[in-house]
């Protein structure tokens, strides 16, 4: 599907429902079709997708500034350290 010259050995694409083999397909392109769950309409909501980003001029995007691990913490009303220590009290119990 890719094009590309695996390096490694290819999959044996196969439906899921059916089970019914579909063709050898390099390794990215067995798991890209898994993440997608096999849905035709996702993989091209996903090409609308690129394909829309990448006509934006960068200078256009607007980015959010990334919150500090402190502020994110305040926001949370406690630290990761905390949620950590709690859910290993929670699993001990």
């Amino acid at each position: 599907m890719c094009g590309e010259k695996p390096d490694q050995r290819l999959c044996v694409d196969h439906n899921h429902t059916t089970n019914a083999i579909r063709d050898l397909i390099c390794t990215n392109c067995n798991h890209a079709l898994g993440k997608a769950k096999e849905d035709p309409a996702i993989l091209r909501a996903m090409a609308e997708y690129l394909e829309r980003h990448a006509q934006r001029d960068p200078a256009e995007v607007k980015y959010a500034p990334v919150p500090s691990a402190p502020s994110l913490q305040r926001e949370m009303g406690h630290t990761l350290n905390e949620s950590v220590d709690r859910r290993t009290t929670h699993s001990e119990e």
